[in-house]
């Protein structure tokens, strides 16, 4: 169980590059107001290439991400892998003026989410959200919407929309039965992590007692 994500599907992220894009949008979208002032696309400082493919499917060990002080100012923090074949994989690094404590938060939610890419398959959903909301620049992290956002759901389905009629995601696991509210539940959650986040004006409705939750 993740800390900062809880919905996840299958990973289409295949490689090095995909992935450094992938987790720096994690972070921008879980922690907007972060330090951060770069985000390395020279993979750790290698020459290996961004093409480069992922790991291979069970030859990770776990992830591998630490932060330190920087030798002029600021922090780094460095994202890698080890290999069950206890080779350290160095995929990026991030240079940081945020606190130390930020750094660590950071370091813990691209770790968690590594875990989940690289040995679980999955990809945390969250990052898809982000993109999905409205944004008058790629580099904001606040959203453009001005009108309200509602979260409907029950124990099968949920849909996010805005009070206009414009839907940002909808999905139905009803075919799931009595498990479907497991998969509702945590795409609400982080649903709400976003709009959160990107402070969005927004509201959970319930929808079968039409009750604001």
């Amino acid at each position: 169980m993740s800390t900062y994500f809880n919905a996840t599907s299958p990973s289409t992220l295949r490689s090095v590059r995909d992935l450094v894009v992938y987790l720096e949008l994690l972070a921008n979208a879980l922690f907007p107001e972060n330090g951060i002032e770069y985000f390395s696309q020279l993979f750790a400082g290698t020459q290996r290439m961004g093409d480069e493919a992922l790991p291979a499917p069970g030859s990770v060990r776990g992830p591998a991400v630490f932060t330190y002080q920087g030798s002029c100012e600021g922090r780094i923090i460095r994202i890698g892998a080890l290999t069950r074949t206890d080779e350290l994989l160095q995929f990026a690094w991030i240079k940081t003026f945020g606190k130390a404590e930020e750094c660590w938060a950071i370091a813990r939610a691209i770790s968690e989410a590594l875990e989940s890419i690289l040995c679980d398959e999955a990809t945390p959903e969250i990052v898809d959200y982000f993109l999905r909301m409205p944004r008058e620049a790629t580099w904001r992290r606040e959203t453009s919407l001005a009108e309200r956002v509602e979260i409907t759901h029950d124990e099968s389905s949920f849909r996010v929309a805005t009070v206009s009629g414009r839907v940002l995601d909808f999905r139905d696991f009803s075919k799931d039965g009595v498990n479907a509210r497991f998969y509702v539940t945590p795409r609400v959650t982080d649903w709400c992590t976003v709009l959160t986040n990107m402070k969005a004006d927004f509201a959970v409705v319930d929808r079968v007692t039409k009750s604001v939750i």
